[in-house]
This record gives structure tokens, sequence and C-alpha cells, in this order.
């Protein structure tokens, strides 16, 4: 190759040899090109569930896209290749247009597809090979789980912040440097996501994952890119969202059920939010059904 050579480094499990081993590998050529991919446009993301045995051939996929595996235990087959890689819980698997696989996964799987169309120099064999699996960190499962919801909520700039979900979880898996999730931190995600819907001390969360409020707080920033606050407002509004669209439940009693003071305060938030009071939301929702 010519010119200034950059390596990201990316850690992919191969079973194609007698004993299993780790490969890290992933070769671009500068750095404009290292995440120089386009999302042309997503046909679905979509969870499934498999409760039986799953079988799956796929002789030339029409378009790229990954499969998430939630739970699962199997393995994955490229077609005509001695490459085959394990399913296993967390694994997500990326996929070209006109690749040939097979999925094999005993006793039911519960799975995350999608189908969208890439374009860009990023593509080529210097990227990265494909098709090709790797295990994703909290981080990167809690991505997906927030792209899975933001399509399925429709919203206006659902399509918009799904293609930039789909980009930031190529941009998470390529990073140069991608250190595992302190298990400190999944604690306090944990724990948030257990009670977001109500009021919680700082020191109640400093409790829960045995480090100091402002270490967790600096820790939590880093992670997610946003306080805690923010991030479990987020959580509250991703909530809310759900429960006016469903209209089994009125903006009162959303704001009661997520822990805010009064509807008054809740409505504030929702709107700066989502752009439109919770009752517009929930009649724009209700109108659509």
């Amino acid at each position: 190759m010519g010119g200034d050579t950059v390596f990201l480094y990316k850690t992919m499990l191969f079973l194609d040899s007698p004993q299993p081993a780790w490969y890290t590998f992933c070769e671009v050529t500068d750095m404009k090109d290292s995440m120089n991919i386009n999302i042309d446009e997503i046909l679905i993301i979509a969870e499934k569930t498999e409760r039986a045995e799953f079988r799956f051939d796929c002789h030339s996929r029409p378009y790229d896209g990954f499969v998430y595996f939630i739970k699962g235990d199997g393995e994955f087959t490229v077609a005509d290749t001695t490459l085959t890689l394990p399913v296993m819980d967390g694994m997500i698997f990326f996929l070209r247009r006109g690749d040939s696989y097979r999925f094999r996964v005993d006793a039911g799987c519960r799975y995350v597809t999608s189908a969208y169309r890439l374009s860009g120099p990023s593509l080529g064999a210097a990227y990265a090979p494909f098709p090709f699996g790797v295990l994703t960190s909290d981080k990167e499962a809690l991505l997906i789980k927030r792209m899975l919801r933001e399509w399925e909520s429709r919203r206006e700039a659902s399509y918009m912040r799904s293609k930039i979900a789909i980009l930031s979880l190529y941009t998470e898996l390529f990073s140069e440097e991608k250190p595992p999730l302190d298990p400190r931190v999944s604690a306090a995600l944990d724990f948030i996501h257990r009670n977001f819907r109500r009021h919680f001390t700082g020191g109640e969360l400093s409790a829960a994952c045995s480090l100091s409020i402002s270490h967790i707080r600096q820790k939590l920033r880093e992670a997610l890119g946003m306080s805690v606050t923010e991030y479990r407002d987020s959580l509250r509004i991703e909530a809310a969202c759900e429960m006016l669209a469903s209209g089994l439940f009125t903006p009162k009693e959303t704001a009661a059920d997520l822990g805010y003071s009064d509807v008054y305060h809740f409505t504030k938030v929702f709107t700066a939010k989502v752009g439109c009071t919770p009752a517009k939301y929930a009649k724009k929702k209700s109108s659509r059904t």
C-alpha cells in the first residue's frame, strides 16, 4: 500500500483450526479512510425469537446488515470455506450484500437482525474482511438495544437517528483503543437501569458500584458521553415514548410512573427532548394506528 499506514485492531475468534485462536487485524491506508462509510438506506431493524432449533442458510444476502445474538448457542459458517465462528450471547455478525453463510443454533435463540445499504471507500478488503463476528461490549450491546427501540418508535427523527446509531456501532467496534468496560461501570449502569423510574441519590449509586460519587460520575461520562442525570432522563423519555404510544397511559400517569414530581415538569423535559408535548405525541401516535 502507498502512503502512511494506520493499523486498527479488533479481536475476533476463528475456529477453523484444531485449537480456537484469537486474531487481531484491520489495516487501512489513512485516517480519513478508516471509517469512511455511509448508510444509504435502512430497510429494517427487528428483534426475533426462535423457540426451537434454528437453521438458516443464506445463499446470497440481498443487503448489508448485522445479526446480533442476545441469547444463543451454536455456530456460524461462511459458505464454501472452513471459517466457522461461535454463536454465543453478545456475539454480532456483520454481513455484506452477496455473502453466503449458515447459522446453526440449538434450543432456540433471541436476536436482532437488520438490513441496510452501505457505501464508501472503507468497504474494501483493506478495511476489514466480510463476513466477520465479534463479541460486543456492554456499551455496544446497549447501543444496539437503543437503536432497536429508536427504529421501532417510528418517531420523526428515528430514521436519521438509526443511521447514526449504525455508524456509531461500526465506530465502536473498530476503534483503535477499546478497553473493556470497567465492571464497576457495568454495576453503575445496571443500577441506573433498575432505578431510573425513581429518584435516587449519588450515595446510592456510589454504594452500588463501590466508587466515590465523583469517580463514578467521571467514569460514566467517559463511557456514555453524558452525565448520570442526562442518561437517566434519556431512559425515562425512551420509556415515556413507549407508554404514550401504547395509548394505555395518560401524560399524568406516565409522569407519575417515571418519577417526575408533577406532569408540568415532565411536559417541559419531554418537549425539550422530543420536540412536542406528551399529549401531542400520544395523539400523533394514535392517529397512525
